[in-house]
């Protein structure tokens, strides 16, 4: 289904439409381990994950459809990312350089230049859960981990150029910007005010989207019978429950975004 614009001067400006078909596929996968199963302490894990890829088999009479950082092409995924190659940055101007479609070096930003790249799919390799459950007499601590490996993600507002230097706070990898002709650098020349055009549907704005996020963290004191009898309870815990405590992406130090910072 595909929210297709229409003429607004009667409805309202799109409508839901089947466009296509698509073909889905994945594996799921589940482990069960009991790692230790002693008298007085135990230890269970248990690990899950998925991966799912589609591909699109038809589309309404062959039409691409594009949605500014990615495409429905016949034969590609729907979750493709469709954006300019960037190039990097000018060492001895501090000026943006970008690829064309024929794969040729340009200096001009032109959004007829997007081309598919299947490579840097939305699509995760793989992503699940990873538990671990760890008794010891009334003890219990229940550790609970979510993970995704692979996959990409466009975000724009990790880069700034200077456009927002005098009214915002500029993004933490701006300190690398271009200063010294001659010399590399990852992000081009500061300008106040500038076009933008660099953080325009361009490679340079794709994240990795692998983590691992510690989801949940709980521990558990099972109250002795000697307690709960009197109080005509069969059983009782307290427990003592974190959520959300940690998410760990590559490239999360203090001198750069990553994933996190989207994802949080």
């Amino acid at each position: 289904l595909y929210e297709g614009r229409v003429s607004s001067v009667i409805t309202d400006g799109g409508v839901m439409r089947n466009v296509g078909e698509i073909e889905n596929h994945g594996l799921e996968f589940t482990l069960d381990a009991d790692i230790i199963k002693g008298r007085d302490f135990t230890w269970d894990m248990t690990i899950n994950g998925y991966r799912n890829h589609n591909i699109i088999k038809k589309l309404y009479k062959g039409m691409h459809t594009g949605f500014f950082d990615y495409i429905w092409v016949e034969g590609a995924s729907k979750d493709a990312l469709w954006l300019i190659r960037w190039a990097g940055v000018d060492p001895m101007t501090g000026a943006p350089m970008w690829y064309d479609k024929n794969g040729d070096l340009t200096y001009a930003f032109n959004y007829d230049d997007r081309v598919l790249l299947p490579q840097y799919s939305k699509e995760a390799v793989v992503q699940g859960g990873f538990t671990n459950v760890f008794r010891y007499g009334n003890w219990s601590l229940n550790v609970m981990l979510d993970y995704g490996i692979g996959g990409w993600t466009y975000d724009s507002t990790l880069n700034d150029d200077g456009n927002d230097i005098i009214t915002e706070n500029p993004p933490v990898d701006e300190l690398s910007h271009w200063t010294t002709p001659g010399e590399p650098a990852e992000n081009i020349r500061f300008r106040y005010d500038n076009e933008g055009l660099t953080y325009y549907n361009t490679t340079r704005c794709i994240i990795n989207k692998t983590y691992v996020q510690l989801r949940s963290l709980a521990l558990g004191y099972s109250l002795p019978k000697t307690i709960t009898k009197p109080l005509k309870l069969s059983s009782a815990v307290v427990s003592i429950v974190g959520d959300n405590l940690y998410l760990w992406t590559p490239g999360q130090y203090q001198e750069r975004n990553s994933y996190k910072n989207i994802k949080y």
